[in-house]
């Protein structure tokens, strides 16, 4: 019969697998697992091996839950009890993750990595079957800016929110270079060729449903990462240019190109109604940022909490005499900035303490899959409110903790 250490380590296995799982069976699984590391606790009396210094990190891990509860019992606005639900993993994983580490194997994270990586492969697998099936030229000639095909099958049959995909799939990428590097050099090339195989389709998936924010992150990371890994310098060079002049060729030849040549169009202008007729014209993070930036002037010091965020967001938005499908009486459009987000809510000195809080293992882990990981999350949280959406909590909750726990050098 399988232990209860054993069962616990297997667990962590599951829970690696959301992305494909959907937000409700995720909220399922999570819970299970914690109601598992509730009895982990008590059964193998961890409680009792918990330090001071264990204590100082759940809080620290915690940080951002802390103040939505602060938020919350000061202004007891129900728009925050949404965001606490949304955002529980971030006490859930450090509290439970850090109590029962004497419990926890070190090969744990290395399954879980494996288990996140395969789920998010079965992903692009089930999607590229899709595009196949409905034929892949077809669509290739019929995708434009007001038919973006290949990013409507990948949301739909994802059904996860395009940037956090990206988000995804390029952390897979490195968990495959991890794999490749670490754990299969005495395997046989096989392996090696089929994990390479496999990151070439979650490279080209993201070009392909154009996500730029993550091309970036991959470039930046794939750097640093070379960077780190590669000590001839020669062979660096190599490496980086033979990799930039090979994605710059891949983006010419994907829909990509036609999301790079949105931006550079789209003009440093604010909506209004002679856009009426040609929404492609709409410079939406413009007016985002207009709007942020405004509403973080006059409250820079202190904020205004989290909950009248959106509420003075859609306030700023209704300005604008743009009208159609896409305009901000249609749509909710967040600050599409963690940072504004987390300005604007708590003011400066909120801001600082909580990206403290986000990068804190940095100083404890320096593995360079761990700090890979920190500097995707950095730069997607600079586009992305990445932590206003549960699959976003988990994959930083859960890894960032994980990671910390191991403390590889």
């Amino acid at each position: 019969m399988i232990s209860l250490k054993k069962a616990y380590n297997y667990s962590f296995i599951l829970v690696s697998l959301f992305p494909l799982m959907g937000l409700k069976l995720t909220g399922l699984i999570i819970g299970l697992w914690g109601i598992l590391s509730v009895i982990v606790i008590f059964k193998e009396k961890t409680f009792k091996k918990v330090a001071k210094k264990d204590i100082i990190n759940i809080i620290i891990f915690s940080t951002l839950y802390l103040f939505y509860i602060s938020n919350y019992l000061i202004t007891l606005d129900i728009i925050l009890i949404k965001k606490l639900e949304t955002c529980l993993s971030f006490l859930i994983f450090p509290l439970f993750i850090i109590v029962n580490k004497s419990c926890i194997s070190k090969t744990t994270l290395d399954y879980a990595l494996k288990g996140f990586f395969i789920s998010n492969i079965i992903l692009a697998l089930i999607t590229w079957v899709k595009i196949f099936q409905r034929g892949f030229f077809k669509m290739l000639n019929e995708n434009n800016y007001y038919q973006p095909i290949f990013r409507n099958i990948f949301s739909d049959t994802t059904s996860i929110h395009l940037p956090y995909l990206g988000l995804f799939f390029v952390f897979s990428i490195f968990i495959g270079i991890y794999l490749i590097q670490k754990e299969y050099k005495e395997n046989t090339y096989l392996i090696k060729i089929t994990l390479i195989f496999l990151c070439i389709i979650l490279f080209i998936s993201i070009l392909f449903f154009s996500a730029r924010m993550a091309l970036l992150s991959f470039i930046i990371s794939f750097v640093y990462w070379s960077y780190r890994t590669i000590k001839n310098k020669l062979r660096l060079g190599g490496v980086f240019f033979g990799f930039i002049t090979f994605s710059l060729l891949i983006v010419f030849l994907t829909p990509m190109k036609d999301r790079i040549s949105e931006s550079l169009i789209t003009k440093l202008e604010l909506p209004s109604k002679k856009m009426n007729d040609n929404s492609m014209t709409v410079n939406f993070r413009y007016a985002i940022y207009h709007c942020s930036l405004n509403i973080i002037k006059n409250n820079w010091l202190f904020g205004i909490g989290k909950n009248n965020v959106q509420k003075e967001l859609n306030s700023c938005y209704d300005s604008f005499t743009y009208k159609n499908h896409d305009d901000f009486t249609q749509k909710t459009y967040n600050s599409h900035n963690q940072y504004f987000d987390l300005l604007m809510a708590y003011g400066i000195l909120g801001l600082i303490i909580l990206t403290i809080t986000f990068f804190w293992g940095y100083h404890v882990n320096n593995e360079v899959l761990y700090n890979v990981l920190l500097i995707l999350i950095f730069l997607a949280l600079l586009t992305e409110n990445i932590f206003d959406r549960q699959l976003g909590v988990v994959i930083f909750a859960f890894f960032n903790t994980l990671f910390f726990i191991n403390k590889r050098k």
